[in-house]
């Protein structure tokens, strides 16, 4: 991830997260085929071209590796029977939220109440004496999830790695990500049963990156609350097969729409409320270990031992919140200088993009120092060129600074150049070890073969 760019063209995104365009709705994912290398975000995604994908598919049949599945299944794996929307003016239920402006929705009226809760007593049931996979799934295939004494009805997304498999709970609507140890097999009479939970764009609510904020409001309300349905069936997207529609709460007079647009358009604090600081944003910690491998988010420190790095699943996300960000620093300004003060947070333009900061020195030359909290360079950026950083944007920090173990401080120019071109920025670099160090509170990063490295060997 280049340190001048923060919404990558399609080829670096594919290039370095292997992310490419969903073939229904076109948007960036990194699901595919694990045979043929269609690409799909979703279940929503992945039916809409369910019958493109099995003729492509079929153009593979006589690989191994798809043949041995094929008979280790011994099955065909069977279309999803799901239900129509319900009538405009329904009520209904949200079941499961998965992006900003999708929401999975069932009908709440008694008689398809009673046949929901029967499917679902009848999943688990039968679901208790179901077998064990003993191989990878294909995707798109339906199976049997267990987890937290709940047995549900699940349609595999990727399979790509067996510690990390996608799979979307069909009579919900929300992504899980699992191992085979989770998995069995799933009967043709349960997989053909009907699928209530039912996705619904929400009209006039952009996709955006959801924040823990959004998340936690969210999860308090499809629970809570039923919901009366508004629809035109003219505002039906065919791109991505869903309806546009409207969610009202009648007792409270609460629109969901609304509420969702509040929650995601960010506010320019005024200067008479206090900056806030990097104790706002909570820090995801990294997974250690062995063997563990990680995208380099800058390189630019590390002559002095410093590397800035994140997991691939991470990079992608930062690469999401930067749509965001575009969105917030192109608006219009409510003052037009704004100089932060000593570790505050801040949104600052650099190379034409935007990005999370926080200042780390202050100069009288209308340049601050503004270290780029996702990346981890540090950059004198004008005060015309940052804004004030708005409450809305909790974003987690998903970058973490590292020590590099055992590298010797007086390094020659020679050496610092074979390190910034091993460690470049943007590349999937496999660590010997990731440590942290509960002492100092600190990551550090083992590399065996770093005097190799250092002396181009």
């Amino acid at each position: 991830m280049p340190s001048t760019e923060s919404v990558l063209s399609d080829e670096e995104l594919k290039a370095l997260f292997g992310a490419m365009k969903c073939c229904d709705c076109e948007l960036h994912t990194d699901n595919s085929c694990k045979y043929c290398g269609i690409p799909y975000c979703n279940a929503i995604c992945f039916n809409a071209i369910c019958d493109e994908h099995e003729k492509l598919c079929k153009n593979f049949a006589k690989l191994p590796e798809l043949e041995r599945v094929k008979n280790n299944m011994r099955c065909k794996i069977p279309k999803l029977q799901q239900l129509e929307l319900p009538p405009s003016g329904s009520s209904v239920q949200i079941t499961a939220f998965e992006q900003t402006n999708v929401v999975y929705i069932r009908s709440v009226d008694m008689h398809s109440s009673v046949a929901y809760i029967k499917i679902l007593s009848t999943v688990m049931r039968k679901g208790k004496c179901a077998p064990k996979l003993k191989h990878l799934p294909q995707t798109g295939q339906i199976v049997i999830y267990k987890f937290d004494r709940e047995i549900v009805r699940a349609m595999v997304l990727n399979v790509d790695d067996p510690q990390a498999i996608y799979l979307v709970c069909v009579d919900f609507g929300n992504i899980e990500i699992t191992t085979l140890d989770s998995l069995y097999e799933c009967s043709t009479d349960l997989a053909e049963l009907p699928r209530y939970a039912i996705p619904v764009l929400l009209r006039g609510i952009p996709r955006r990156y959801m924040r823990p904020e959004v998340r936690n409001v969210l999860y308090q309300i499809h629970d809570t609350f039923s919901f009366v349905l508004k629809y035109n069936e003219r505002e039906f997207d065919s791109n991505g097969g869903m309806q546009r529609v409207l969610l009202f709460e009648r007792e409270m007079n609460l629109s969901l729409n609304r509420l969702m647009k509040t929650l995601l358009t960010p506010v320019e604090p005024s200067f008479d409320i206090p900056g806030l600081t990097e104790k706002f944003l909570n820090h995801v910690s990294l997974p250690t270990g062995k063997n563990k491998k990680l995208v380099i988010m800058s390189n630019f420190y590390c002559n002095i031992g410093l590397l800035y790095c994140t997991t691939l699943d991470f990079a992608y996300e930062i690469t999401l919140m930067q749509r965001d960000m575009q969105v917030y620093g192109e608006s219009e300004k409510a003052f037009t200088y704004f100089a932060p003060s000593r570790g505050e947070l801040c949104i600052a333009k650099y190379y034409g993009k935007w990005y999370r900061g926080k200042c780390v020195n202050l100069v009288g030359n209308g340049y601050p120092s503004i270290l780029f909290i996702d990346y981890g360079h540090i950059t004198p950026i004008h005060i015309n060129s940052i804004r004030r950083y708005p409450p809305q944007f909790d974003f987690p920090i998903l970058t973490t600074e590292f020590d590099i173990v055992d590298q010797p401080n007086d390094l020659t120019d020679e050496m610092i150049a074979r390190l910034k071109n091993h460690f470049l920025t943007g590349s999937i670099i496999e660590f010997d070890e990731v440590i942290f160090n509960e002492k100092q509170n600190n990551y550090s990063l083992r590399i065996n073969d770093l005097f190799k490295i250092l002396n181009g060997a």
